[in-house]
């Protein structure tokens, strides 16, 4: 019984659209939080940033800028690796490390995809 489930949990993993789901979900639930905190908060609070739509735009472009790097230089070396290990070693090897590099890269980049589309 228990391998069954542990088997249907890893097959549902593995979907295609688990993940996204899941982070959607938990996106669409930040932001109902967020909408309350965003009620509770004073505009004479100390930590509430006080500069102008200018300076908030600038800041909110800076953050946008360093993920788009991040998301590049992520894609970057990891095509690099890929094509260097498909020279070097077998097919199998090949397939290991993508499953390897999905794992690593997916926390990076699906933030930056879920917050690319939701506009």
């Amino acid at each position: 019984m228990g391998l069954n489930v542990r088997s249907r949990w890893l097959n549902l993993l593995h979907t295609l659209w688990f993940l996204p789901t899941l982070i959607s979900a938990g996106y669409v639930a930040l932001a109902v939080g967020l909408v309350h905190f965003d009620a509770q908060v004073k505009p004479e609070d100390p930590w509430v940033f006080s500069g102008s739509a200018h300076a908030a735009r600038t800041v909110l472009s800076t953050i946008a800028g360093s993920l788009i790097t991040v998301a590049g230089l992520t894609f970057s070396v990891t095509m690099i690796v890929l094509q260097l290990t498909s020279t070097q070693f077998s097919p199998r090897i090949v397939a290991a490390l993508v499953r390897l590099f999905e794992r690593v890269t997916d926390p990076l980049l699906r933030p930056l995809w879920a917050s690319r589309t939701a506009r």
